[in-house]
């Protein structure tokens, strides 16, 4: 998506508004045992082609290999209740994997992360956001 060209829609006006008691970090990428639990609790939502680790996604060394990454982490009262990552390019970042807390599905958070990726991307002067 050409950034210059994002406007935000009545409804992620809303989602943004509906999460303002949430803190926003972004960082770079570490998986620790709270991330690591939030993924557990992710993946539940699905059937099929249910990914076994949030590694089929992350190198190891995600914030360097394969290149500059970073991760949207937001707190509701200090509890991790969503994470996004994404990848860092010259011009463009691209989204890598969202997640958060079952329990806050009405939230919108997949969308919340992704709209902090693009704050991010707009604030750092890239031309492009990927999802």
């Amino acid at each position: 998506m050409l950034l210059e060209k994002f406007s935000l829609s009545k409804n992620k006006r809303r989602i943004i508004a509906k999460n303002q008691d949430l803190k926003v970090v972004i960082r770079p990428i570490e998986i620790n045992e709270e991330k690591e639990t939030l993924f557990e609790r992710h993946k539940q939502r699905f059937d099929h082609s249910v990914p076994f680790s949030v590694y089929d996604f992350l190198s190891f060394d995600a914030a360097k290999v394969p290149g500059e990454a970073l991760a949207v982490s937001v707190y509701k009262d200090e509890k991790l209740v969503a994470a996004s990552f994404f990848d860092v390019g010259e011009t463009a970042i691209s989204s890598i994997y969202a997640m958060f807390a079952p329990e806050e599905s009405s939230r919108s958070l997949g969308i919340f992360t992704m709209l902090a990726e693009i704050d991010f991307a707009s604030r750092n002067g890239k031309e492009f956001y990927y999802q």
